[in-house]
């Protein structure tokens, strides 16, 4: 482990500690007025009011390239978690398992991003965490989930991106801020936590860390702003930013507009493929909600110095769909979107979603030779047993059908992938009292 990394980890424990020590003493002589010995609080804490989550997965992918074979497999798994309640009003810790374990191993199930190379099952404790609180403020340090514009879980497969981490979050009034300095990230199928230079494609041996630090503003549930950084040394900073508003059109009727914006460049010693490289992004979007549809617009534009690098989660933009991102160098997109949750006519649960994305003026940014115009349509199919008049042990069920056909045309020649995948989750959390 580098300096860097051992002094951002250790700078922001001890602030956590000087944060929560003062608290920790006060619940210390709070709880000797009141009777209440050590045993009882441990007891309340590590099980009265302690959790366990379960939470099944199966996930089923094929897909069909125009360069045989595509990604397929089947996959069986998901997670269990345990997480204590706060000790002495200040401390908590948790623990999650990830596993998954093969169903179907096609040609191609190396590539589905089900299974740890091989292809393998795996499991791993992709979160185990202690967090400290006091006056609204939370640290959380070693294997986490974050879920930040450009750092996140990228939740698309049997298992998340989950980091080891040491960082802190809390609010002041309507401002909200996260802090983190992250240190090795398990990607979606890892069975391993690796160092975030090799990640990002560093060279073998590379040894780096992540500065991560977010804004929100949110005054009330209408308008929300956010700013959020990334510094990797000797690899790349990356900067977004977004702000997204609702307001009330009609009685039923409701509109969304957003717009957003993002920068990024190689730094340091450039270790990153295809270093040095800049790259941004400008993007906005509206919507219109009525009854139970949803009709959306977006656009966004890529400057033609680079494209856009995404090593750390799920592309932030508003083009980001089930196979391609439509951010390559230069790249314009316009992106429609139509949906409907079918609760407004008594089915509850069940929701349709559409989306299609037409991609052009795509450049390679170091020859600048055109790169394919591309086209993509994704369906989504959920049904959620939320109704009431299924019994208690289904609600938890959720069944996701989702299919995407992609187009990509160069040169009078048109390639066309088709993409099938059905997800069946069944999560539930139990008090432990």
């Amino acid at each position: 482990m580098n300096k860097t990394r051992s002094a951002g980890g250790a700078a922001l424990i001890c602030a956590a500690l000087a944060l929560c020590a003062p608290h920790a003493r006060a619940q210390d002589a709070a709880d000797a007025r009141e009777g209440r010995g050590a045993s009882d609080e441990f007891t309340r804490a590590f099980a009265d009011d302690a959790t366990l989550t379960l939470h099944f997965r199966s996930f089923w992918l094929d897909r069909t390239t125009p360069v045989p074979p595509g990604p397929a497999g089947g996959a069986v798994g998901g997670w269990v978690g345990y997480r204590t309640g706060w000790l002495y009003d200040a401390v908590q810790a948790g623990a999650t398992l990830y596993t998954s374990l093969p169903a179907w191993t096609p040609p191609g199930a190396d590539r589905s991003l089900l299974f740890a190379p091989g292809p393998e099952g795996y499991a791993i404790f992709g979160e185990a965490y202690v967090s400290l609180r006091a006056g609204g403020h939370v640290f959380t340090g070693y294997r986490q989930k974050i879920d930040e514009p450009e750092v996140n879980m990228r939740d698309i497969r049997m298992t998340p991106n989950t980091f080891e981490a040491y960082g802190v979050r809390g609010a002041f009034g309507p401002l909200s801020y996260y802090a983190a300095y992250v240190d090795r990230i398990k990607p979606v199928n890892g069975d391993r936590f690796i160092d975030v230079a090799q990640q990002a494609g560093a060279p073998a041996g590379a040894d780096s860390g992540l500065w991560l630090g977010t804004l929100r503003y949110a005054p009330d549930e209408s308008f929300v702003a956010r700013l959020s950084s990334y510094y990797g040394d000797d690899l790349l900073a990356s900067t977004y930013g977004d702000v997204a508003w609702t307001g009330r059109v009609s009685e039923g009727v409701s509109l969304q507009l957003g717009a957003q914006a993002m920068r990024q460049e190689s730094v340091g010693a450039d270790l990153m493929p295809g270093a040095p490289f800049r790259a941004w992004s400008a993007g906005a979007r509206g919507a219109l909600t009525f009854g139970g549809a949803t009709l959306g617009l977006a656009v966004t534009t890529m400057g033609e110095e680079g494209a856009y690098r995404t090593p750390y989660g799920a592309w932030a933009g508003y083009t980001s769909m089930l196979l391609k991102d439509f951010n390559r160098a230069g790249e314009k997109a316009v992106f429609l979107t139509a949906a409907y949750d079918f609760a407004s006519i008594g089915v509850k649960g069940l929701s349709v979603t559409s989306w299609l994305v037409f991609g052009d003026g795509a450049r390679d940014a170091i020859t600048g030779a055109r790169l394919s115009d591309n086209t993509e349509f994704d369906l989504t199919v959920d049904y959620r047993f939320t109704d009431e008049r299924w019994p208690d042990a289904l609600r938890p069920f959720w069944i996701r059908a989702r299919t995407a056909q992609l187009w990509e045309r160069l040169g009078g020649v048109e390639a066309r992938t088709y993409d099938y995948r059905l997800v069946l989750n069944y999560g539930k959390t139990f008090a432990m009292r």
